[in-house]
């Protein structure tokens, strides 16, 4: 409810100046040809983009993200995604939002990834629902004090024919906060005669079996 604002925005298309060109244009960008162009012009192509089973968890550097996506195609043909690096997937980014609406960050799918190839190679979009994993998303600019966000992927498919800004549904989360991890003063300190005296509390007055 608190995010039917941004859905509106997201639905025309203006969540496309979120989008850092560099990352965008390292994707791909190549104008469409041969197939492609074909599903582009036909007027009839239709890719839609969903996100579900969102987790995020703090870390010392920022949230980590992960998610589920799938890519609808129903085009009715084979689409080929150019990127420079590992699938069709690449062109999409992961948006943040706070619980009064305002974005608190996002990053690309690219950003934990190396190119493999400066010329980029072209990956299949099937007919179909089209299912990956994505990890490695991680935003630092979240405040500490915010536990709830909104998340959406936003993205494109260069190099496919279709001209749109593809935008997920939001799916509202809450963030896991990483418990601190134990020290060797930690262990040492339950050690000692304070962990003792908790011990013998616990096991009662008739003491251990």
């Amino acid at each position: 409810m608190m995010y039917s604002t941004l859905m509106g925005v997201c639905a025309s298309g203006l969540l496309v100046l979120m989008l850092p060109f560099a990352l965008m244009s390292m994707c791909g960008g190549d104008e469409p040809s041969g197939e492609n162009a074909s599903a582009a012009n036909s007027g009839k192509e239709r890719i839609r983009l969903a996100i579900s089973n969102v987790s995020a968890e703090q870390k010392t550097d920022g949230v980590d993200f992960h998610c589920e996506c799938v890519l609808l195609n129903e085009t009715g043909t084979v689409l080929k995604v150019r990127s420079h690096c590992y699938s069709a997937f690449d062109g999409l980014h992961l948006v943040v939002f706070g619980p009064d609406g305002a974005r608190l960050g996002q990053d690309a799918y690219v950003s934990s990834q190396s190119p493999y190839s400066l010329e980029g190679r072209l990956f299949p979009l099937n007919i179909g629902e089209n299912l990956k994993s994505l990890s490695g998303f991680l935003v630092s600019t979240i405040p500490h004090t915010i536990d709830k966000v909104g998340v959406l992927l936003i993205g494109t498919l260069p190099g496919s024919g279709d001209p749109c800004i593809l935008c997920s549904n939001m799916v509202t989360i809450q963030i896991k906060i990483k418990e601190p991890e134990k020290t060797e003063g930690d262990d040492a300190a339950g050690a000692g005669p304070l962990g003792e005296f908790q011990r013998l509390k616990d096991e009662g007055p008739d003491g251990a079996e």
